[in-house]
């Protein structure tokens, strides 16, 4: 008699009729649970939040903070772009990071940010 194999000894016995997805699906399911579709009720309760807020804001608080300039070019896209702020995030900023990670860290990642 063959000694049995460790995954014989260890795996659950699955059902004969047990039909398991196919990996389109899977994945289809996976990108569903990592990027939902935005819900239109809670972006128009955020940007109405947002509205509130900027009419709070003085001119002299956004200069002040460096974006009058920025929120200038945004409503108007005429002006020229003002380049980058000092204050400005590096866009590469935490790319480094993110390669070191391995592909479980990665998913924890994703998961903890919905």
């Amino acid at each position: 008699m063959q000694p049995a194999r460790r995954h014989d000894r260890t795996a659950p016995a699955l059902h004969p009729r047990l039909q398991l997805p196919h990996p389109r699906e899977l994945g289809r399911h996976l990108v569903g649970l990592l990027r939902p579709e935005p819900d239109p009720q809670a972006d128009a309760a955020a940007d109405a939040r947002i509205r509130q807020i900027l009419h709070t804001l003085t001119p002299d608080r956004l200069r002040e903070a460096g974006l009058l300039d920025q929120i200038l070019a945004c409503a108007d896209p005429l002006t020229p772009d003002p380049g980058p702020h000092p204050a400005d995030p590096d866009p590469d900023t935490g790319a480094d990071e993110l390669s070191d990670l391995d592909l479980e860290a990665l998913v924890d990642l994703a998961l903890d940010e919905r």
